[in-house]
């Protein structure tokens, strides 16, 4: 084991990693209603074994935070930049023949 202290320290990576995921969560609610806002997903992984040479094998040594990302729909995403591409191509087209000439 690493120390006496090795079954304080799982639970102050759990405590942690849940903290992380409530901070995450009261950042999606807190932003619910503004506009463009996609909300963010906390993934939680297990941190790497201790191998024991006792009959039990290995011992689990917490969990930690391993990317907070956005969750995103590919669909409407593309509808929304086909539709900004849409009205404004022909501005920008526009614009580029009369900078060109």
């Amino acid at each position: 084991m690493a120390s006496t202290f090795f079954g304080l320290t799982i639970g102050t990576s759990g405590l942690f990693t849940a903290n992380a995921g409530i901070n995450t969560t009261a950042h999606n609610i807190a932003n619910e209603n503004t506009e463009g806002y996609s909300r963010q997903q906390a993934t939680q992984s297990a941190t790497s074994a201790l191998r024991v040479y006792q009959s039990y094998g290995m011992v689990g040594s917490g969990v930690t935070v391993d990317k907070i990302e956005q969750v995103r729909d590919f669909y409407y995403d593309v509808k929304y930049y086909y539709s900004y591409w849409y009205f404004h191509l022909p501005i920008y087209l526009f614009i580029y023949q009369r900078y060109k000439e």
